[in-house]
């Protein structure tokens, strides 16, 4: 497994008034994909915010590791990085992530989200209140939030809200101790693994929470893909999973 360390200095930003010793002490896990383009836009949000953050994990996979920021992109920020490498599967570099995380709290990001103060502020002060819950936030695309996108969004908004599901990009937050305690991130899926943790938590009484704030995802793939075939893909892969879910939990109760 590849590691390497790296500390950029920028001047960063206190979004609230908690003293260094009370501050929930978070830290960042980002898995990377092949061709991943947007995590150096994620790594500047988050050197805005640096003295809130305890570290942040990239991991990439073996046959393409997280890339380092190189000296173009190397000016002046302030976030203790790490980056690590495991085998293919977002929820395997997600689980590789955890356990060399040293925070209190485990805050899984896609490499495609956009982090504002509003979203490091609730997120601190929600964690004091309810530590013992999965945390997320609601849901927005970007660059292009057109009137698709918006649906899209206020869909997984309304499902997160009512019944507790949220989408893996809404950045699931949730204490070290819990994070093991549940079992960490399924592997054995191709898709999913945010769902089907979700719904390990909801079968263990462990609360689901929503945040107002809202956290930006890229909308590029229902650009690129087109947004119908887009949609419809990822509506019939849900059903498919929660059809075999609702399967399993049947079979135990016979």
């Amino acid at each position: 497994m590849a590691v390497a360390n790296r500390r950029l200095r920028q001047p960063v930003i206190v979004v609230n008034n908690f003293s260094a010793s009370i501050m929930p002490s978070i830290s960042i896990i980002i898995p990377v994909a092949e061709h991943e383009s947007c995590l150096l836009a994620l790594l500047e949000d988050l050197a805005k915010y640096a003295p809130h953050i305890h570290e942040v994990i990239v991991v990439g996979t073996n046959a393409c590791p997280p890339p380092t920021l190189s000296a173009k992109t190397d000016h002046e920020k302030s976030l203790d990085i790490r980056y690590l490498s495991s085998n293919r599967g977002r929820g395997l570099q997600m689980n590789t992530g955890a356990e060399h995380a040293k925070g209190d709290y485990l805050w899984f990001l896609h490499a495609d989200s956009r982090v504002s103060a509003s979203n490091i502020s609730e997120l601190e002060m929600t964690l004091k209140k309810k530590p013992d819950a999965l945390l997320c936030f609601k849901l927005a695309f970007y660059p292009e939030n057109s009137l698709p996108l918006k649906l899209n969004a206020f869909g997984a908004n309304m499902r997160s809200f009512i019944f507790g599901i949220p989408f893996g990009d809404q950045g699931f937050c949730i204490s070290r101790p819990l994070f093991e305690k549940t079992g960490a991130y399924p592997v054995c899926t191709p898709y999913g693994e945010d769902h089907l943790y979700v719904w390990k938590l909801k079968k263990m009484a462990i609360p689901v929470k929503t945040l107002q704030s809202t956290l930006l995802t890229s909308g590029r793939k229902y650009i690129d893909n087109g947004w119908l075939i887009t949609t419809l893909l990822h509506q019939y892969l849900w059903l498919k999973q929660l059809v075999q879910v609702c399967r399993i939990k049947s079979t135990k109760r016979l």
